[in-house]
C-alpha cells in the first residue's frame, strides 16, 4: 500500500472510531443518569407514602383517645 493511502485508512478508522465510542458513552451516560433519576423519584414517593402513613397513624390514634 502507498503510504497516502495508509494515511487516508488510519483518519477513516480513528474517525469511525471516535463515533463509536462517543455514541457508545452518550447512551452510558443517559443510561445511569436515567437510574438516578428513577431512584429519586421512587425515594421521594417513599418518603411521601412514609409521611402520610405517619399522619394517619396519628390522626387514628387521636381518634381513639
Amino acid at each position: 500500500m502507498e503510504p497516502f493511502s495508509v494515511f487516508i485508512y488510519t483518519i477513516c478508522v480513528v474517525i469511525i472510531g471516535s463515533f463509536v465510542i462517543g455514541s457508545y458513552a452518550t447512551v452510558k451516560h443517559y443510561q445511569t443518569r436515567g437510574k438516578t433519576n428513577d431512584e429519586e423519584r421512587l425515594d421521594n414517593i417513599e418518603s411521601k407514602v412514609d409521611q402520610i402513613m405517619t399522619e394517619v397513624r396519628n390522626k387514628d390514634n387521636h381518634s381513639r383517645e
